[in-house]
């Protein structure tokens, strides 16, 4: 089983409304958990090792791609969402060397429970569209499975220094 994670978080906005200077950064990490993992990480399924392993920073992770992504004028959502299409249009290539699940991480919770399905899509419904009906096709075609993580800032060494690059 491999896996790419990709961590992504977003920043801005203005001061007296949500819009403003916005910017989404993003990094891709591919990871085997039966060949990267550590002590720690062993005593879970492989399909959780990416969280000691990976957001915990336990092996050390290198990206395999990264990005970003800055708007003069959006919102934290918006933007977070354009970040979420940048990295999938980006890993595409790594995808087709093999891989099992794509999970991305993140803790903008209107965005990850819309994508998950468990909140309705309005004001950004053409960005959604763009994730369930371009990309996700594209990915479970190669029988990859997507999964959709809400994360909390404070939750993961390597989130954090994710959230510190968009700042």
């Amino acid at each position: 089983m491999k896996q790419i994670i990709i961590v992504i978080d977003s920043a801005g906005g203005g001061t007296r409304s949500k819009y403003g200077p916005c910017i989404s950064y993003w990094a891709a990490f591919v990871y085997d958990p039966e060949l990267d993992k550590t002590p720690t990480s062993s005593k879970l399924s492989p399909e959780e090792r990416y969280e000691v392993d990976i957001l915990h920073k336990g092996i050390k992770p290198k990206p395999k791609r990264s990005g970003a992504i800055y708007s003069d004028y959006e919102g934290p959502n918006k933007i977070f969402f354009d970040g979420i299409i940048r990295a999938l249009e980006a890993c595409f290539y790594i995808a087709k060397q093999g891989i099992d699940e794509l999970i991305i991480v993140g803790d903008c919770e209107p965005v990850i429970n819309q994508l998950n399905e468990l909140w309705e899509s309005r004001e950004m419904q053409s960005l959604f569209n763009q994730v369930k009906r371009k990309f996700e096709p594209q990915y479970k075609n190669l029988g990859i499975k997507i999964i959709y993580k809400l994360v909390k800032r404070d939750q993961y060494p390597l989130y954090e220094d994710i959230h510190k690059m968009a700042k």
